[in-house]
């Protein structure tokens, strides 16, 4: 159990890449991302998920406070693997949310999901969801789409730092890293939800790599869900996942990845 009230690291991941969780006075955060692979401690800053209610004002995970009687826990697995969930609730706007850590055992993946719990009496519509919302401090930025999202190329995108890469496991989300350097992860529901009833975001990733190879390490990973990756989501557009390889040689891997599909 995760104390709620006073500021205790506790580690989440594997032995390649681990995550650093706080939770001060009910507030939970991330301080830092540890890179094992690269040697490297990245200092985080920002909330762990942002999310957007019609009728309500943007709410932030800093707004939603832990039960204080332990709503929270990291349990061991084979290898050292470290997994956490923390329940959290909002009650001046009726909701709670969950947010789950889930870190792969022999691969160097951690991945999180936000699940947001209507606990009104009445419907409500979840327009918007950030499942991150974090600025890395002091690691460098190889590539991200343009925040603006002007075409759909700019869909679906990872982000590559220099030695993480992150992206929404979801072939249209909206993921970034705007012009004050924050990442941000988005999707858009757009779902109803009833009374008790609950939306479950689809899984961020965030993967560890040498310096400077992020890039390759990301592709590594592609080839990893689409063999291994039950029934990945699909829209049916250029190949059916990330489009994830950056301008100006998109179109030619992107090609021989299709042909590995059909293949």
């Amino acid at each position: 159990i995760i104390g709620t009230i006073y500021a205790e690291v506790c580690p989440v991941g594997n032995n390649f890449l681990q995550r650093d969780i706080v939770i001060d006075r009910g507030i939970i955060r991330t301080t830092a991302i540890r890179n094992l692979l690269a040697d490297r401690v990245i200092p985080v800053t920002g909330e762990e998920f942002v999310l957007s209610i019609a009728g309500l004002p943007e709410l932030k995970s800093s707004d939603f406070h832990c039960n204080p009687m332990g709503t929270a826990a990291i349990s061991t697995g084979p290898h050292g693997v470290l997994s956490g969930w923390v329940g959290l609730m909002c009650d001046a706007c009726l909701l709670s949310a969950t947010i789950s850590y889930n870190p792969e055992t022999s691969t160097p993946y951690l991945r999180k999901k936000v699940t947001i719990t209507n606990n009104s009496n009445r419907a409500r519509v979840l327009r918007r969801l950030e499942v991150e919302h974090l600025t890395l401090d002091g690691e460098p930025l190889d590539y991200s789409a343009n925040p603006q999202f002007p075409s759909l190329t700019d869909y679906g995108q990872p982000v590559l730092y220099d030695s993480v890469w992150t992206g929404l496991e979801h072939p249209a989300a909206n993921t970034a890293v705007d012009q004050s350097g924050t990442l941000f992860l988005r999707q858009h529901p757009g779902i109803e939800l009833k009374p008790g009833q609950s939306y479950t975001s689809y899984p961020a990733v965030m993967g560890a790599a040498a310096r400077g190879e992020a890039r390759d390490a990301f592709e590594t990973y592609v080839e990893h869900v689409i063999k291994y990756y039950s029934g990945p989501p699909r829209v049916f557009f250029w190949w059916n996942g990330f489009r994830v390889i950056k301008p100006p040689d998109r179109l030619s891997q992107g090609l021989a990845m299709a042909q590995y599909l059909v293949d």
